[in-house]
């Protein structure tokens, strides 16, 4: 709301501040044996606060690219606010590896673990003093086109909802679930598993960049179609090949899923913004993007092991993908855009 009222700058700078100020105030935390019970409430509510600012993190930031990039450059910086992501969560990863071969258990128990907390109190100075310099843009002139009705708006949405439940689906199994699935489902050795994940989110960042470069030549709405048809169609080969995979096949798959999904989040982040109205894309953004990621992409993980866990059907994740993508598929086809 504050986004499309005051303009877009203003919640940037908010947002930062509400998820760097618990980030680092975590890693002074009081513990249980010090405190008693404030300890694990005080982190809770730090923890709230933190997805408060991240609920808006991403959606206003997609939505500031989107209308500050010249044409030209538009869809590859908007593939670099999905990129960032898969960044952090490779820089995230390394600091716990880092943590871990540095310190002995005791010691990470003890006080260790508060690093990478602190840590973040760098990376909050470098990114305000680059986040202070944005100012809101110019008002386009045309605010709402003639043809956004309240229906409109609401169909509108319904593509949205459905396109981005298909992608927090797709991505929380392949992002989050994947490695669970591979060690305690079909019993890959963890520190092979671990390798594989840093190899897919390399990989996917690379082919999240790649399909934003190329939606300038093939089209925002071409290139979501073509992501969406080919996850329905090697979604379950690509699941079946995994029962039995060797060193290399795990690999080829995994670059194969990476492409895969990056053909989609290279562009979605642009895809929605495509679809509504200046004065309520941050509010329709938000909301769009939000929602399901909360509804079904965060409990995704959760279905998935209960239901493979109750029937042993180990290729459930490949069908609850392949479902969200046909229902996803005539939403695809009525994108507003190129």
């Amino acid at each position: 709301m504050m986004g499309d009222r005051i303009g877009r700058a203003t919640p940037l700078k908010i947002s930062l501040l509400m998820a760097a100020m618990p980030t680092a105030l975590i890693g002074f935390l009081p513990t249980y044996h010090d405190v008693g019970f404030w300890a694990p409430m005080l982190l809770l509510t730090l923890r709230l606060i933190q997805g408060f600012a991240m609920g808006a993190e991403v959606p206003v930031n997609a939505c500031y690219i989107f209308e500050a990039s010249p044409d030209h450059y538009k869809n590859i910086l908007c593939s670099v606010i999905m990129v960032g992501s898969i960044l952090g969560k490779l820089l995230a990863s390394f600091i716990v590896f880092l943590i871990f071969r540095l310190f002995d258990y005791p010691s990470i128990l003890e006080w260790a673990w508060r690093i990478p907390f602190l840590f973040s109190i760098l990376l909050t100075i470098g990114i305000g003093a680059i986040r202070s310099t944005i100012d809101n843009l110019p008002m386009p002139r045309n605010l709402d086109s003639s043809n956004f009705t309240t229906q409109t708006l609401k169909t509108d949405f319904f593509k949205g909802f459905v396109l981005v439940s298909f992608f927090c689906v797709t991505g929380y199994i392949l992002l989050v679930w994947m490695p669970s699935y591979l060690t305690h489902f079909l019993n890959y050795p963890p520190h092979l598993v671990r390798i594989n994940n840093i190899f897919f989110l390399i990989s996917l960042a690379g082919f999240t960049l790649l399909s934003g470069y190329s939606a300038r030549f093939v089209g925002v709405q071409r290139l979501i179609k073509l992501g969406v048809i080919a996850i329905i169609i090697f979604i379950y080969p690509l699941f079946i090949g995994l029962r039995e995979a060797s060193f290399v096949s795990l690999f080829i798959i995994s670059m194969l899923l990476a492409l895969l999904h990056g053909s989609i989040q290279g562009v979605i982040m642009q895809a929605l913004a495509m679809q509504f109205p200046y004065s309520k894309r941050c509010r329709a953004v938000s909301l769009v993007y939000t929602l399901p990621m909360v509804l079904l992409g965060g409990t995704a993980p959760l279905v998935n092991t209960w239901v493979i866990k109750e029937t042993g059907l180990f290729m459930f994740p490949a069908f609850c993908i392949v479902f969200f993508g046909l229902l996803a598929l005539p939403a695809v086809w009525k994108l507003h855009g190129d």
